[in-house]
């Protein structure tokens, strides 16, 4: 079924399929837009390497370019700390990088506890709170007997609103 010329991609990068797993797994972790300037990238890599197309491997050649895009772009990512020379345009291209790194909030996950509050009590505590008119307090301690979980009266207010915020934007 899948059938394709791994010879020719090793041809015409130069990398072997072990390097190409390690570029997918840095491809899963780049933000958005740094995704988005790989394949522009890729697109410039094609134009350049035209005299490399064979029509019978299309999917290949374009795989190719774009795994010549990542490694350009992990090589710029990665040379201030091999400490390599960058052009001018590498450093740009790496300041961005970074930017949208931290602009995507990468490491920044809920806690358990706030994914309680947020997802799976969110129902059940909005329905304590309004209809049944138990406060905050008297939910933390509902949760603690009912469902074996111990969160702060004031953690759950914080995260519940938060969720209900979020809810009213949709």
């Amino acid at each position: 079924m899948y059938e394709y010329n791994l010879d020719y991609i090793k041809e015409i990068t130069g990398i072997s399929a072990e390097e190409a797993k390690s570029l997918a797994k840095y491809l899963s972790k780049l933000p958005v837009k740094v995704l988005i300037e790989t394949y522009k990238m890729q697109t410039d890599y094609a134009r350049q390497n035209r005299d490399k197309l064979k029509k019978e491997y299309m999917p290949e050649y374009y795989f190719a370019m774009h795994l010549l895009a990542l490694k350009a772009m992990k090589r710029t990512e990665s040379a201030s700390a091999i400490k390599q020379e960058l052009t001018q345009h590498e450093a740009e291209r790496l300041h961005k990088i970074r930017t949208e790194r931290i602009k995507a909030g990468r490491g920044k996950k809920e806690s358990k506890k706030a994914l309680l509050v947020k997802e799976k009590y969110f129902d059940e505590i909005k329905k304590l709170y309004f209809e049944d008119s138990l406060s905050w307090r008297e939910i933390s301690e509902y949760l603690a007997k009912y469902h074996k979980v111990k969160i702060s009266h004031g953690y759950i207010q914080q995260k519940f609103h938060e969720a209900a915020m979020y809810a009213e934007q949709k």
